[in-house]
């Protein structure tokens, strides 16, 4: 109508354009689509951008099922001595962790895994295809138990020749390290995923000197024959479908495997040492003192002797997990293992 007031038209974005947001490093750019086929590819300078912001974190993922985040946060602040401090955050799949200093950064890329809850913490740096990395490991680190090791082989040189049987040997232990735990040595072996893991190795210190070195296996991360990714076994596995069950069901009940598919390597003897009570789902060390539990992050976590005995991470575990009570906590800090016994 002449000489009314007139609308006017407003776009949403002009209404925050002199908005105290607007003056923050919060705001995207716009950007033209073009698909082919239903694709759009994403300009090369896009993802050089994205590695720049992303190429000096690490990440960290658990072979199996991940533990809480504070709990995570509260051990490995008290493990990695760093000299700065570091920012951790996470998804649903990686730990995503950065360093102030650079020094930091390296010394704990070269410490590698950590080992805590009785489960395997893989660390490594980021790259663009990490998650699709994560799921095709071929090598893991685990502890191994060398029973009747001779006493001329008690040395580091020795004890690698004799873990060599098993992997690629990583560190020892603090109490096989200063030969205070003489009954066993205990080392940390990056072994192969498609490999058999070996009972024993004879080996010969003379002529007529031949002894049999025998090895346990107090964790191995259940891993899955059909697809290959940790975490689950191929019963257990959504991918197979109701044609592979009698596969399945054969695999499962082979002589000499236990359900997971893992050669049964005496867990009566790991019950022995490290005892059970059931009542409350606790497991006990061999010393006779409860553990810490490890699903809620709030337990304080005691400098440098962590202690072996955990609770279980989770009250609905299934059976076949509590048939496994190998796990002990186990953190590495280079060569430096902070535990208090093997």
């Amino acid at each position: 109508m002449p000489g009314g007031p007139t609308t006017q038209h407003f776009s949403w974005s002009s209404l925050f354009s002199n908005s105290r947001l607007a003056s923050q490093d919060t705001r995207l750019e716009q950007f033209d689509i073009n698909e082919v086929d239903g694709i759009s590819d994403v300009p090369l300078d896009l993802i050089m951008r994205g590695e720049t912001v992303w190429r000096d974190y690490l990440v960290g993922f658990f072979l199996e099922k991940r533990l809480s985040f504070p709990y995570v946060q509260s051990v490995l602040q008290q493990k990695w001595k760093t000299r700065g401090s570091f920012e951790m955050s996470a998804d649903q799949e990686l730990f995503y962790f950065k360093f102030v200093s650079d020094e930091d950064r390296q010394a704990v890329l070269d410490e590698g895994p950590v080992f805590m809850g009785g489960r395997c913490l893989v660390i490594g740096p980021w790259t663009q295809n990490v998650e699709l990395q994560m799921k095709s490991l071929n090598t893991i680190p685990i502890w191994v138990k060398m029973h009747n090791v001779p006493k001329v082989m008690q040395t580091d040189e020795g004890l690698g020749f004799i873990a060599s049987k098993v992997g690629k040997p990583h560190c020892q232990d603090r109490l096989t390290k200063e030969r205070r735990g003489l009954d066993y040595a205990r080392v940390c072996v990056e072994y192969k995923v498609n490999e058999t893991l070996p009972d024993s190795f004879d080996i010969r210190l003379s002529p007529n000197n031949v002894r049999k070195i025998s090895y346990e296996y107090l964790w191995i991360p259940k891993r899955c024959d059909y697809c290959h990714i940790f975490g689950h076994t191929i019963d257990k596995c959504s991918r197979t479908g109701q044609q592979n069950h009698g596969q399945r069901a054969a695999n499962k009940n082979r002589a000499g495997t236990d359900a997971r598919g893992f050669q049964n390597r005496g867990n009566n003897a790991i019950r022995r040492d490290f005892g059970i009570d059931r009542g409350n789902n606790t497991i006990i060390n061999e010393q006779g003192e409860p553990s810490i539990p490890n699903d809620t992050g709030t337990a304080p976590v005691s400098g440098d002797e962590f202690s072996e005995g955990i609770q279980a991470n989770d009250a609905q575990q299934e059976t076949e997990e509590e048939e496994n009570i190998g796990d002990q906590v186990a953190v590495y800090n280079g060569t430096n293992i902070a535990e208090s016994s093997g």
